[in-house]
């Protein structure tokens, strides 16, 4: 009897899904199904200044982790981090920090207060995925304070 009842769900869940997709286009019944082919793309990081093409992203800078973790900016947008750097486990560490390995670029973030910084243009001039970390060890799980800055065209 459940077997029966799990089938006249799918069923119809299927026709369903069908009929959407006779009325309103294939694209609308793909989502019903959890066809994932036809999501958006995603939607970039912060609010843009049109006037000065600067795209402000909040960021909390805490301990182990950035939240957010991945930025995605426009190619060639200027970029400022509104950065709240709260705790640190070792009480000897007042500073965590900002880095961009691969542009040879870091910053001190001084803990428990709140910063205003903007990334060189290098970093932002180009679409690519780059990675940026804390550098100064704070605690076990220091290797996960990292994440990604995503440039696209």
């Amino acid at each position: 009897m459940l077997i029966e009842a799990k089938k006249t769900a799918r069923t119809l869940a299927f026709l369903t899904a069908l009929t959407v997709a006779v009325m309103f286009g294939w694209h609308s019944a793909a989502s019903l199904v959890g066809d994932d082919t036809a999501q958006a793309a995603p939607r970039l990081t912060g609010k843009l200044d049109k006037k000065t093409n600067t795209r402000t992203i909040k960021v909390i800078s805490d301990q182990w982790f950035f939240k957010p973790s991945t930025w995605r900016v426009k190619a060639g947008e200027k970029v400022v981090l509104k950065i709240d750097a709260r705790a640190s486990e070792m009480p000897i560490i007042d500073t965590t920090a900002l880095s961009f390995p691969d542009f040879n670029w870091r910053m001190d973030v001084k803990t428990f207060t709140k910063h205003t910084i903007e990334l060189p243009a290098k970093i932002t001039a180009k679409p690519g995925e780059y990675f940026f970390e804390c550098d100064i060890f704070c605690g076990p799980d220091h290797p996960d304070m990292n994440g990604f800055l995503i440039v696209v065209e």
